[in-house]
């Protein structure tokens, strides 16, 4: 425990260690004279004194990297883009961009790390790694793992600081371009991150507003499954690589970028940069509809803060914008005729007509409705009066 610290993974590399050493060794003979002098007792045998005077490193990673150096180099090369795909990795990716799809050539190169058990097959085919080279062919969908994260992150240490942006830049390329459009949504996360990794050689106008548009669908997608702070880095870094220029070149995609980084920054209660997105939102918007998104966020994000009379101010203002003006002194008098027109259109139908009637498709008025309905239970604190207008 003094050269491992008590960590149990650590002792087992150990262990290895010193079995390759020599220095751990087990004695079969039931007598005569083991490698130890003075011991010829049958089992496993060391050298206490021999163990204590080797350099060994007390970090378990520097540990690995030298188990994987004895690899051969293309055995080390291999395990270095897999340690760059992530602790699981398939075998076609890897294949095809080390050995130009050569499942043989990138199966053998493996071989001696998934005997040692530095990385392990995932899935029902797991039979199939001694099995002979003839079943080459269903490796096409294998995917393997590291065993430990630790072995990864030693395999990822062989790879120079310097060199590790372009290696990413090239792995994120090679996955994208083969990768048809449909199966991109499936593996966005995978291209996004490895381009990411290497946005500092990503200079081109065309480069940059592509990895932007991927940046946003992966940030939509973890939104969609609640990672909000994950969408955000990704919006986050869409907006960086935005040009000057972008509302001229491609203005739904800018709009599209701020309005989900303003709704993202809201949701993880940073509405400062929320209400500063939504600014540019409304300062650039080209339509209406556009505007209502950022005026919609911006009601959210003032309610959230507990700005009740802010946010009922907010959807007032983005009502005006479709010509929609509501009184701002309301007497009894108004709210009885307003709930008299609303009797008398739907005087003639019942309950189950309604339910009946064909969805509404007009982008305004359900923009209109959305606003209403954000507002709604502010102007019931805040304006009573103006709570039956609204409902």
């Amino acid at each position: 425990s003094i050269k491992t610290d008590g960590n149990p993974f650590f002792i087992k590399e150990f262990l290895k260690f010193l079995y390759e050493k020599g220095l751990l060794f087990f004695n079969y003979q039931r007598s005569g004279i083991s490698k130890i002098k003075g011991i010829n007792s049958k089992g496993w045998q060391w050298d206490l004194d021999k163990i204590r005077q080797q350099n060994v490193t007390e970090n378990v990673v520097e540990l690995l990297t030298d188990r994987i150096k004895r690899f051969e180099k293309n055995t080390q090369q291999l395990l270095q883009v897999a340690a760059c795909l992530g602790n699981r990795f398939d075998m076609e990716t890897l294949s095809g961009f080390c050995h130009h799809g050569i499942f043989q050539e990138t199966s053998k190169s493996l071989m001696k790390a998934i005997n040692e058990g530095l990385i392990l097959p995932v899935g029902k085919s797991i039979d199939l790694i001694h099995a002979d080279f003839s079943f080459y062919n269903q490796f096409i969908t294998r995917e393997y793992k590291f065993s430990h994260d630790r072995i990864r992150q030693a395999a990822y240490s062989l790879i120079s600081k310097k060199e590790r942006p372009a290696l990413h830049l090239k792995i994120g390329q090679y996955i994208l371009q083969n990768t048809s459009a449909p199966d991109q949504e499936k593996c966005i996360f995978d291209i996004v991150n490895q381009l990411n990794l290497g946005i500092k050689f990503i200079t081109g106008q065309a480069e940059c507003d592509e990895l932007a548009a991927l940046n946003l669908k992966a940030g939509i997608k973890a939104k969609s499954a609640a990672a909000f702070e994950l969408a955000f880095q990704y919006l986050k870094r869409a907006l960086i690589l935005l040009r000057d220029d972008i509302w001229k070149r491609c203005y739904n995609l800018s709009m599209s970028i701020h309005i989900e980084s303003a709704e993202t920054a809201y949701i993880t209660t940073r509405y400062e940069e929320s209400d500063r997105l939504c600014k540019i939102v409304l300062k650039h918007a080209k339509n209406t509809l556009d505007k209502a998104k950022g005026y919609e966020i911006k009601i959210l994000s003032a309610r959230s803060r507990n700005q009740l009379q802010e946010s009922l101010k907010i959807g007032l203002e983005a009502l005006n914008t479709f010509g929609i003006s509501l009184p701002k002194e309301i007497s009894e008098t108004d709210i009885k005729e307003e709930l008299a027109k609303t009797t008398l259109t739907i005087a003639e139908r019942s309950v189950e007509n309604l339910a009946d009637l064909p969805k509404m498709t007009a982008q305004d008025k359900l923009s209109v409705c959305r606003i209403l309905m954000k507002i709604s239970p502010v102007a019931y604190f805040v304006s009573p009066r103006m709570s039956p207008f609204i409902s």
